[in-house]
C-alpha cells in the first residue's frame, strides 16, 4: 500500500529479491487489510554481506556488515599516508585481505569514509586540508584494482548517518 503498487507487481519484485536471496520470507501472515493476507519478509542476512571501509587518526578500519549493517568482521591497518599514493595502495590491499574473510557473498560496491571532503558521484576526496591533498581519485582505484564499485562520503558525515541509523 505505502508503494502503490499492485499486488501481482509486489509479489514479482519480491520473488526476485528472494531469488537474489536479500530477503526471506517469514513465518506467520500479515492479518491487516482486505483478501489474502500477505506474507512478511524481511533481509535475508545469511547470504550477502557489505563492505565497507573507514580512515581516521593514521588507520583504516575495514568492516563486513550483514543486510542489517550488524558487523560480521572487523580489521584495522596502520597505515601511514604521506601521499594519496600510498594511502590508495594501503585502502586496496585492505580490502583484498578482508574480503576473503567474507561468511558470504560480498555486494559489488564498498562504501568508504574518506578525510576532507569527498565527493560520492565522481568518487574522490575534493580536498583534505590536514593532508595537503586535493583531487584524490579513490572510486577509479578501486574499481581498477579491487573490481569493485566505491561510494566515497566524508568519514564524519559517515560516522554520524551510521551513528544515526544503527546507535
Amino acid at each position: 500500500k505505502k508503494l502503490d503498487l499492485s499486488r501481482t507487481t509486489l509479489t514479482n519484485l519480491i520473488a526476485r529479491l528472494i531469488d537474489l536471496r536479500l530477503v526471506t520470507e517469514l513465518e506467520g501472515n500479515d492479518p491487516n487489510g482486505r483478501g489474502r493476507p500477505g506474507i512478511p519478509v524481511d533481509l535475508d542476512t545469511a547470504a550477502w554481506f557489505a563492505l565497507g571501509a573507514v580512515f581516521h587518526s593514521g588507520r583504516w578500519v575495514f568492516v563486513i556488515t550483514n543486510l542489517r549493517g550488524e558487523v560480521q568482521v572487523r580489521r584495522t591497518s596502520p597505515t601511514v599516508c604521506a601521499d594519496p599514493n600510498s594511502f590508495r595502495a594501503s585502502l586496496v590491499g585492505g580490502i583484498a585481505d578482508i574480503r576473503d574473510e567474507s561468511p558470504g557473498k560480498l555486494l559489488p560496491a564498498v562504501g568508504i569514509g574518506v578525510p576532507g571532503v569527498g565527493n560520492w558521484e565522481t568518487g574522490t576526496i575534493v580536498r583534505a586540508d590536514d593532508l595537503g591533498w586535493e583531487n584524490v581519485d579513490i572510486a577509479g582505484v578501486v574499481r581498477a584494482n579491487a573490481r569493485l564499485d566505491a561510494y566515497v562520503l566524508n568519514r564524519n558525515r559517515a560516522a554520524a548517518i551510521a551513528e544515526a541509523r544503527y546507535g
